[in-house]
């Protein structure tokens, strides 16, 4: 049996996966009665998560679609849930990517200001690479960069069909690079040079469009940008080490996938172990991988103003010798 304890953390964290809770399903059912949810039973069935997962990781969660355009009742679901979901399963679950809901931009600053400020668990904000048509780097979003960067919580962008709006779904690292791309235009980084940024999927077609986007900015990027692994093969992710620095890199898969049609048997379990392997199996040094794997997150959590300790996954038996048990997952 596993358990969590304070320790030097050198255990795999997935830095955007993705969990259904059951309460932002009744919130959705409960403005469209004609919503289904996804059906992929890794969103859902947290036994069969635990035997998916790689041995020895945790993940930070978002909400499927929640960061589409959730009214305030569906953001205040979906992150309700995913907070219990969190505390539900410390071992397998480090926090969670906070929903704003971007149809209330006044309401949205209110959620990062007061709840994901106030809160352990939710540890930042997942917006996506376009809504309703908009790009993100539209200036009636600046609040919600500027409020961010004020709390010190770490803004995710998020592309891919798990999580953003039709206008930006399925077109992978492309919808990222864009996203970058504007922001880079828009004088983003400028204006808030302590902003901390999570780019997901911006390595799924390597990284050869996302360098573009970040060109302007030169040789140095901001200290608090990091693009994540999801959908990158071992040679783009050596790549990405090479053109942007390791240190700016997170594991992060995406998964489980929302949509993908699975065979009669279930879901396929080896698809997270399958990332893990490909970083593993990425040219870089041992120094790198670790950064990768785990270090560069563990250094950005140190920044946060949240009390969550460092963990690691240990045998139950060398927990008890310890003398030293700490459950993690701290509640709000």
């Amino acid at each position: 049996m596993l358990t969590t304890m304070t320790n030097e953390n050198d255990i795999a964290v997935d830095v955007c996966a993705f969990a259904l809770p059951r309460e932002y399903c009744d919130a959705r059912r409960a403005s469209d009665p004609a919503w289904k949810a996804p059906a992929n039973r890794l969103l859902t069935d947290m036994d069969l998560r635990l035997v998916a997962n790689p041995p020895m990781s945790q993940e930070i969660i978002a909400c499927p679609g929640a960061a589409a355009a959730p009214t305030v009742a569906e953001a205040a679901a979906a992150n309700a849930g995913l907070k219990r979901m969190v505390s539900d399963d410390p071992e397998m679950f480090q926090g969670a990517i906070a929903a704003a809901p971007l149809k209330d931009i006044a309401q949205a600053v209110h959620v990062l200001r007061a709840d994901v400020a106030a809160s352990d668990l939710l540890l930042g904000v997942g917006l996506p690479a376009v809504f309703e048509g908009t790009p993100i780097s539209d200036e009636r979003f600046e609040p919600l960069f500027a409020a961010a960067e004020q709390v010190q919580r770490p803004v995710w962008l998020l592309a891919g069909k798990n999580a953003t709006s039709s206008d930006a779904a399925g077109e992978g690292g492309n919808a990222a690079a864009k996203v970058l791309a504007s922001l880079v235009s828009s004088g983003c980084f400028q204006r808030h040079p302590r902003l901390l940024l999570i780019v997901h999927g911006a390595l799924a077609d390597g990284p050869t469009a996302t360098a573009a986007a970040l060109a302007p900015l030169g040789d140095s990027l901001p200290a608090g940008l990091f693009l994540d692994t999801a959908g990158a093969d071992a040679g783009a992710i050596e790549g990405a080490a090479g053109v942007f620095g390791a240190a700016h890199l997170l594991f992060g898969t995406g998964l489980p996938a929302d949509g993908v049609a699975h065979e009669s048997d279930g879901p396929d379990c080896d698809e997270a172990v399958l990332a893990l392997a490909r970083l593993d199996a990425a040219g870089l040094s041992e120094g790198n991988r670790h950064a990768v794997r785990c270090g560069n997150w563990e250094a950005l959590v140190s920044c946060l103003p949240i009390d969550m300790p460092k963990t690691r996954l240990v045998d139950e038996d060398e927990a008890g010798d310890s003398g030293n048990d700490e459950t993690g997952g701290a509640g709000d």
